[in-house]
């Protein structure tokens, strides 16, 4: 059996990468790590005696990160728990962090500071009341203020239900952030409307689902969006619009409908 590890530089400590007769290891140092690393080996023959022998690889080592992926996913830990938004918005009397709005109700600040522009918004434990906006119609745990999601600096987005179970997953990339609200709306009546865009494969984030969808469509289901205006994204927030109204054919324009969606980070 051999074993193949890595000495701390620090102090000395080993790191296992793997164990076995045969297989395959992963070298993946952490940002900002030397790109000359050396792995070790080590056996232990019949007789107890110790054998041991290093290898030197020149590997690829992720660059800093940029500031939405520090954001999104953690500068400190490469990871970060994202959950439902249910301090910032209340809708009759009820916290909320899912529904329909008029889009472009002012500037974009408007919106991520007083929630300018809602119609209609949902408490994430009510979403199972809502499953007809979802493409299949069926609770997968994401309808719970207790389910979150994890986004990494490797992009990926992973949702789980309340016990910590994976729900569903994708990778997610961000375009046109630059930390300022250069981004116009859809509609073209506001400038300084979004951050940027936040793009996912489809059904990653919770509750991805564009409201009202399934009003429109053949088969009565619902669409999971895959590309967001990002309205709000710091350390704590993160706020999203997908701008298109369900009726397809309808154009997007002021005060028309749009699907909101609002989270905080844990």
């Amino acid at each position: 059996m051999v074993e193949i590890y890595q000495i701390n530089d620090e102090d000395g400590s080993e790191t296992q990468l793997g164990y076995g007769s045969a297989g395959s290891f992963k070298l993946a140092p952490k940002r900002g790590s030397d790109t000359t690393q050396t792995v070790w080996l080590r056996t232990l023959n019949y007789d107890a005696t110790e054998v041991t022998a290093s290898k030197t690889y020149t590997v690829y080592v992720s660059g800093e990160l940029t500031q939405e992926v520090r954001y999104l996913a953690s500068d400190d830990y490469g990871s970060k728990i994202w959950k439902w938004d249910v301090d910032g918005y209340l809708y009759e009397g009820t916290p909320a962090a899912w529904g329909n709005m008029g889009y472009t109700p002012g500037k974009g600040d408007t919106f991520v500071n007083d929630y300018n522009g809602i119609w209609w918004a949902c408490y994430p434990d009510d979403l199972v009341g809502q499953l007809n906006h979802s493409d299949t119609g069926i609770a997968t745990g994401e309808e719970s203020v207790d389910a979150y999601m994890t986004f990494d600096e490797d992009g990926y987005v992973k949702c789980f239900d309340a016990d910590g179970n994976q729900i569903h997953s994708g990778h997610f990339s961000v375009s046109g952030y630059t930390g300022e609200r250069n981004i116009p709306s859809v509609a073209g009546d506001v400038d300084d409307w979004a951050l940027g865009y936040l793009t996912t494969d489809e059904g990653s984030i919770l509750f991805p689902f564009q409201i009202n969808a399934c009003n429109y469509s053949s088969d009565g289901k619902g669409v999971a969006v895959t590309h967001y205006e990002i309205m709000q994204l710091d350390s704590d927030h993160m706020k999203l619009i997908y701008p298109y109204p369900a009726d397809p054919d309808a154009e997007v324009t002021s005060w028309s409908e749009a699907t909101w969606w609002a989270f905080k980070a844990k």
